[in-house]
């Protein structure tokens, strides 16, 4: 079909030729793709690149589990897109076990995410820090870079004084049966009503990482190795680190003045 060739093409360009791993955020809302066979052919064409030796993880986010407190590999959906539902139901792709930040993947490295031990979210042992050991490409597959999750691991790993480590606990079922678990995620402090603006980095990317960038069908996607948005990041936060906030003067005013 046409849209599986334009996919190939796609990839060809938007992907380094050595690469090992890729990371895709996708909304497919904004392709306005044919819908007749359009799970087959997605699916289909991220296998290939696994198939070309390209390990692809793709976000399958739980973040009901903050609020419930249950987890299921198997039932419980993704709530950050339609992809990862559909990724995982293709033979010899598998789910990796973390009941908030789990992704969907498929490839020679899928084995190597599933056994990341996440001491927290975003740093020690996390899938996040495998993504920047390995260099992975992020791809933009619809939607901005504000949607790039990676940006939580140099909050965490810089330590902005917004947020804090707290614990989240509740019964997860891996595979194995029901038991208790508990994550550690670095939470913004909801005392300060501190509000993210991921566009401050988003542009910082756009305009000094400098993407590939394609226009694809009435959609846009992006690449950009995980090294290029560690140095971007980190530079960003380490010359201020409320560059990210909306409201910086109130919550640095916030911060000297409340025992938050």
């Amino acid at each position: 079909p046409l849209l599986s060739s334009k996919l190939e093409r796609l990839w060809n360009s938007i992907l380094p030729e050595n690469g090992k791993l890729v990371v895709i955020h996708s909304s497919l809302i904004h392709f306005a793709f044919p819908r007749e066979g359009l799970q087959e052919i997605l699916v289909n064409s991220i296998k290939e690149l696994s198939e070309k030796g390209w390990t692809v993880a793709i976000p399958a986010f739980t973040f009901s589990f903050c609020r419930e407190g249950h987890y299921n590999y198997k039932y419980s959906k993704s709530e950050t897109g339609i992809l990862a539902n559909w990724l995982l139901k293709a033979k010899g792709s598998l789910r990796t076990p973390h009941p908030i930040y789990s992704f969907a993947v498929i490839g020679p490295l899928a084995g190597e995410l599933k056994a990341c031990k996440n001491e927290t979210t975003f740093g020690v042992g996390s899938t996040f820090e495998y993504f920047e050991y390995l260099n992975a490409t992020y791809v933009m597959f619809g939607c901005g870079w504000k949607s790039c999750t990676q940006f939580h691991r140099y909050e965490e790993t810089l330590k902005v004084p917004y947020r804090y480590y707290k614990n989240f606990s509740g019964q997860v079922d891996f595979g194995s049966g029901v038991t208790q678990t508990k994550v550690q995620m670095y939470v913004r402090n909801m005392a300060l009503d501190a509000k993210n603006d991921f566009q401050i980095p988003s542009a910082s990317i756009q305009h000094f990482g400098k993407p590939r960038r394609t226009l694809f069908y009435k959609g846009v996607v992006e690449s950009l190795s995980t090294s290029e948005i560690a140095k971007i990041c980190k530079n960003q936060l380490q010359d201020d680190p409320l560059a990210w906030l909306a409201d910086k003067q109130r919550v640095a005013f916030r911060l000297k003045t409340d025992n938050c």
